[in-house]
């Protein structure tokens, strides 16, 4: 970890591969949009810095890598982020490759008419974070049935269902031809959306644009 002191005597520590995450050059941070470039399956989680250097003001620190890359950091920013240590909760399965084969996976049917099945669905979605439900309908209103299954719909800034498309001028990395890894939605807010559902059809048309509802 990168440890900081600051002027009213505090510490910091900063993991290696978050820095490396949260690099803010140009080519991993898209400074329009305000988000992430790199991709987490690029992201080497045992990498260590080869340096760290801080400015004589001390208000940036750069952390350089053994591939020849360079993370510039605000420390201002840096300030803004320090962690706060949290002990760990109970069942919360952290995520490493194992998931590739052990991915809850439910069928939206039996998620729909089967109590326990839901039940089941929601605890894994607790536990893990992250579980794929297969068989959707490809129509428009399923997801609306599925989020009503659970909770209810809520409306945010970009209503209750949103359409992404790419286009010129961006202003989110969602309007951008950059592949998404995997995220949190609307992460600002007072009160962000708690579970965020994509659907992907798996045959489109090149007329017709890839859009995702969350």
């Amino acid at each position: 970890m990168v440890l900081l002191e600051w002027n009213d005597g505090t510490t910091s520590r900063y993991p290696f591969v978050w820095l490396r995450d949260n690099c803010r050059c140009p080519s991993c941070w898209h400074h329009d949009a305000r988000g992430r470039i790199i991709l987490m399956e690029n992201l080497d989680v045992d990498i260590e810095p080869i340096g760290v250097a801080m400015s004589e003001d001390g208000s940036k620190v750069d952390i350089h890598w053994p591939d020849n890359h360079t993370s510039p950091f605000e420390t201002s920013l840096l300030h803004d982020v320090r962690f706060e240590d949290e002990l760990p909760k109970e069942n919360i399965r952290m995520w490493g490759s194992e998931l590739l084969d052990h991915l809850p996976t439910f069928q939206f049917n039996e998620i729909m008419r089967d109590d326990t099945k839901l039940l089941n669905f929601l605890e894994d979605l607790r536990d893990v974070g992250l579980t794929l439900l297969k068989d959707v309908p490809a129509e428009t209103g399923h997801v609306a049935k599925l989020v009503d299954r659970i909770s209810f719909l809520k409306i945010t800034s970009d209503g209750y269902f949103q359409t992404v498309k790419s286009k010129v001028g961006a202003n989110n990395l969602a309007y951008t031809g950059h592949k998404l890894g995997l995220h949190t939605d609307l992460p600002q807010c007072r009160s962000p959306p708690g579970v965020s559902y994509e659907i992907k059809l798996s045959k489109v048309s090149h007329s017709d644009p890839v859009s995702s509802q969350n």
